[in-house]
C-alpha cells in the first residue's frame, strides 16, 4: 500500500475504488495487529468475523484494482 502510494498510482475515475481499498487494507492491518499482540480484550467471534470480512474486502478491491490498471476490465 505504501509503496504504491509513494508512486502516485491513481485510477482517476475509480479513486474512490483505491480509496477504499486503501482504507479497508490500513484497517486490516490495524485488526491484524491488534489480534496478534492480544491487546484487544473483546477477542472474540464477531470481532474476528469484521477483521475475515475487512480482509475478503480489501483482497477482493486488490484484484479489481490490479484488473482495471492492466486493462482486464475497462472502465
Amino acid at each position: 500500500m505504501i509503496y504504491s502510494a509513494s508512486l502516485g498510482l491513481s485510477l482517476p475515475a475509480y479513486g474512490w475504488l483505491l480509496t477504499l481499498h486503501r482504507i479497508l487494507g490500513f484497517l486490516t492491518l490495524i485488526l491484524g495487529i491488534i489480534f496478534v499482540t492480544n491487546q484487544w480484550k473483546w477477542k472474540g467471534k464477531k470481532y474476528m468475523d469484521v477483521g475475515v470480512l475487512c480482509w475478503v474486502g480489501a483482497f477482493l478491491l486488490g484484484i479489481t484494482v490490479y484488473l482495471l490498471l492492466f486493462g482486464f476490465i475497462s472502465p
